[in-house]
């Protein structure tokens, strides 16, 4: 039996990488960075002005206060998009909007709601300082500088910065081509007449959308039932997928043909973690497809892929970070635990002041699909400790 370190350690080293591609902006979303983008120019590329307002020199409002004021010429309108404007001379304030070039000579812009103006004059009551409300060429990058690392995963901002760069395409990698098995006689489609002994296929569903979150593509989802032939054919029906992942029948019961099945069509890496829940998950490799077989219990099944199968196809996308964020919470129950296998607790958080809370979400029980629904976070507690009680601080893994 591995531990968790050491069957993770397996999943990452096994999780071979997909080739890329290049793709337009609008299709990046959550894909991952294969090549570093920099910036040709100087982010922002000109200097501008951040409000609506009046450019001008600040030796020319040096001595204004409320009782005495300082008028001003206003000697041109600057508008976003005007690519020329007069110099600026002493005397002079430029109505300058938001995103308009400064003009030259001009070191400080005024808010409009601070000026007086009229008939072609500024009145300013107060001094400014060197450089207020000003965003100057290069202030958040300069030119060549990287703006997006490779191995980065791609969220909204990040497409926001590669645009800013003029660049219309990305290079990233390919998402993982994925295909679900769920194994059990008892499987039925919702949808369908539920008949005594039978159950919905509910673990279909819940690993689709990991999958998806965590940037593969299903191509092919299956029910197989407990017979050797049938998870078999099952197999053979998902021969060109990057990873399998199933869940159900890789246990030690008289029908859990999943292992024999890998091992007759190819090679079982490692079976059976020191976790809980989730013992008895198991990695191989038929052809050229990674297989990931995963308890059938529903929450042995979602927490399993969070510490297994989201890694793996994150890597397998070259992302640089394929864990999630941790954060430190106090426990508000005591929870039982028995040595020797890593557990990880749904729980729920919240705040009570500065401190972050962490709540069982009920019953931790394999078959609970519900706290699996609700959990936001996954606490851990150390295979060595007998339990973890109400107002210890321990880890947990961030679901969001």
């Amino acid at each position: 039996m591995k531990t968790y370190e050491e069957a993770l350690k397996l999943v990452l080293e096994h999780a071979q990488s997909t080739k890329p591609e290049k793709v337009n902006l609008h299709q990046a979303i959550n894909r991952v960075l294969l090549e570093s983008v920099k910036t040709n120019h100087p982010l922002p590329p000109f200097t501008n002005s951040e409000m609506d307002g009046y450019a001008i020199s600040i030796e020319d409002l040096a001595t204004a206060s409320p009782s005495t004021p300082i008028s001003l010429t206003i000697s041109q309108t600057l508008s976003a998009g005007d690519s020329s404007q007069d110099r600026h001379l002493p005397g002079q304030a430029a109505r300058i909007m938001t995103g308009a070039p400064l003009p030259e000579g001009s070191d400080a812009v005024v808010p409009q709601e601070d000026v007086e103006a009229s008939e072609g004059f500024a009145l300013f009551r107060a001094p400014a300082t060197k450089g207020q409300f000003i965003r100057f060429a290069g202030e958040d990058l300069p030119a060549g500088s990287i703006v997006l690392n490779r191995g980065e995963r791609l969220r909204a901002g990040a497409l926001g910065s590669a645009a800013a760069t003029g660049i219309t395409k990305l290079s990233v990698a390919k998402r993982p081509r994925v295909a679900l098995i769920a194994t059990g006689n008892e499987l039925v489609q919702p949808g369908t007449e539920l008949l005594p002994g039978q159950i919905y296929n509910s673990n279909l569903y819940t690993l689709q959308a990991q999958v998806e979150e965590a940037g593969g593509e299903v191509v092919k989802t299956l029910t197989a039932a407990d017979d050797y032939e049938s998870i078999k054919t099952a197999f053979e029906q998902c021969c060109n997928c990057d990873a399998i992942i199933t869940s159900g029948g890789v246990s030690v019961g008289d029908k859990d043909y999943l292992r024999p099945v890998i091992e007759e069509m190819g090679h079982i890496i490692f079976w059976q973690a020191a976790i809980r829940p989730g013992k008895p998950v198991a990695l191989g490799r038929i052809g050229g497809s990674l297989i990931l077989a995963l308890p059938g219990n529903p929450s042995s099944s979602f927490v399993t892929f969070e510490l297994f199968g989201r890694p793996m196809l994150l890597n397998m996308q070259g992302a640089r970070i394929t864990s999630r964020r941790s954060i430190p919470a106090t426990l508000t129950a005591d929870v039982n635990h028995e040595p020797g296998r890593r557990s990880f607790v749904r729980v729920l958080l919240s705040f009570s002041g500065l401190a972050i809370l962490a709540t069982p979400t009920g019953s931790q029980r394999s078959g609970m699909i519900t706290t699996a629904a609700v959990a936001e976070g996954l606490l851990i507690i150390p295979e060595h400790q007998t339990g973890a009680r109400s107002g210890v601080r321990a880890r947990v893994i961030l679901l969001d």
